[in-house]
């Protein structure tokens, strides 16, 4: 049993620490503004959500008009050469024991592969390379790097229009910097904020999400900002999910992470 119990603390621990390398890289690449005017989510944003697609000049529903046609991460069309050949774009055949976002399974590393989640390789050499690089890997067809690339320019309204429409797409990646560059400003509506966006990624199907969320905050929310938190993301899910339905004609399916301790008697 305390074997077991290590093991469960462990994997929880890895979670904790994908989150804190998501914040970091996000600090040290994304502009210095912190305004909360500039952040993504405002209360205006979100109650907008609840429109129909394509109506109305707010939320994600403007978020379609300005930042064009939406692209699913799984189904993106290459574009120029992939310009860096040597690094894997999926997790087929790599070790569990590297990754960053610690799966614990090949199905579980097929899930973080379907949601836009970095590989090993592309975690350490993306967060390295300049904007321009990590451009021409984007074109190339790489949803993982135009992902990363979009995040720099968090918390601008531009880079926040691009995530939530990766977001829409399935790339729950997407979501988990745009949450975590959001619970790192200061403010009572970026701490709601943050969290609405980490709990539409659970709702969505990360179903690990729930075990580093609160780790992201300084400060714990209070009952009523978790209140107007959960509110937020039943109406961000709404508005997503309908962004998805437009585009594919067919309604989201909640992919759901596999969570494979549990089948370990835990």
């Amino acid at each position: 049993m305390k074997h077991k119990k290590v093991k469960l603390l462990n994997y929880s621990l890895m979670l904790l620490v994908a989150g804190a390398v998501a914040v970091t890289m996000i600090k040290k690449a994304g502009n210095s503004g912190d305004s909360a005017s500039e952040t993504a989510i405002d209360s205006n944003v979100v109650r907008q959500a609840t429109e129909s697609t394509g109506t109305g000049n707010g939320g994600v529903a403007r978020i379609e008009s300005s930042a064009g046609t939406t692209t699913s991460p799984n189904s993106r069309g290459p574009g120029s050469s992939n310009p860096f050949p040597n690094i894997p774009r999926s997790r087929a055949g790599l070790s569990l024991a590297d990754d960053p976002f610690g799966p614990q399974s090949i199905e579980e590393q097929q899930w973080l592969d379907r949601r836009g989640y970095p590989n090993a390789r592309q975690w350490e050499i993306y967060s390295q390379l300049p904007d321009g690089l990590l451009q021409v890997a984007a074109d190339s067809g790489d949803s993982v790097a135009k992902t990363m690339l979009d995040a720099r320019g968090l918390p601008s309204r531009n880079a926040t229009d691009k995530l939530l429409l990766s977001a829409a797409n399935g790339d729950d990646f997407a979501l988990s910097l745009l949450s975590a560059r959001l619970a790192s400003l200061p403010g009572e509506q970026n701490l709601i904020d943050a969290y609405a966006v980490a709990r539409v990624s659970e709702i969505r199907g990360n179903t690990s999400a729930a075990i580093g969320r609160e780790a992201m905050f300084a400060q714990s929310l209070t009952p009523d900002q978790r209140m107007k938190a959960e509110e937020n993301a039943m109406m961000l899910v709404s508005k997503l999910n309908a962004l998805y339905e437009k585009k594919y004609g067919v309604r989201y399916q909640v992919d759901a992470r596999p969570f494979s301790i549990g089948n370990k008697g835990i």
